[in-house]
């Protein structure tokens, strides 16, 4: 990862933190920015790299800030991958935000 990509990515996360008032969205505990995580809703793979593009897959509205919880259950939760209308409704989000 490059330096812009860095402060790329710290910057998103920075920016969804504000937006979820530092809680975890699956639980909603509060968390710190320093210790939440970026989780993505259709997740960052190479496969869907190649399916969705880097534009969908690295957009904001493709992630929701959870919790370190140690077994990963509330970043787990966020995966949408398995539920076509729900990536539906991400890709539609992502879409009309472009418009």
């Amino acid at each position: 990862m490059t330096d812009r990509q860095r402060l790329e990515a710290g910057e998103k996360k920075k920016t969804k933190y504000f937006q979820s008032n530092g809680k975890c969205f699956t639980c909603g505990k509060p968390v710190r920015l320093d210790n939440c995580q970026f989780a993505h809703k259709i997740a960052k793979s190479k496969a869907n790299y190649s399916k969705y593009g880097k534009e969908i897959i690295d957009h904001i509205l493709n992630g929701e800030i959870t919790c370190s919880d140690k077994f990963g259950r509330c970043n787990d939760a966020v995966n949408i991958g398995n539920n076509p209308g729900k990536v539906l409704d991400v890709l539609s989000e992502i879409a009309k935000e472009n418009l």
